[in-house]
């Protein structure tokens, strides 16, 4: 199996590209690395009706990894890349535009 790599990590604030949220920001809640699937808090969440899940309530669904990316602080959206340290052991990610340090 292979898994595609991807600067975004659970947690982190996105803004969504393309579809009927164009534009919206949300919490990244999951990723699919195999299917290069993301879901997103509060974006195309549908209802669940299967009784056997005991799930009955609103639930997001998942949207491809490429109509997302990072967003700053609720602002523009922003391109991930990494930095290797000094003493070359790990690597830190950093925002493109404003060479600044992912929290």
């Amino acid at each position: 199996m292979n898994f595609h790599k991807s600067p975004l990590r659970k947690g982190d604030m996105v803004l969504i590209l393309a579809g009927e949220g164009r534009g919206q920001t949300g919490k990244l809640l999951k990723i699919d690395r195999k299917n290069d699937k993301v879901v997103v808090e509060g974006f195309k969440s549908r209802s669940s009706q299967n009784k056997h899940k005991k799930h009955l309530g609103p639930r997001e669904s998942f949207i491809h990894i490429s109509n997302v990316m990072y967003a700053h602080k609720d602002e523009e959206g922003n391109m991930i890349g990494t930095r290797l340290r000094k003493n070359k052991e790990n690597s830190t990610r950093i925002m493109i535009k404003n060479n600044m340090e992912v929290a």
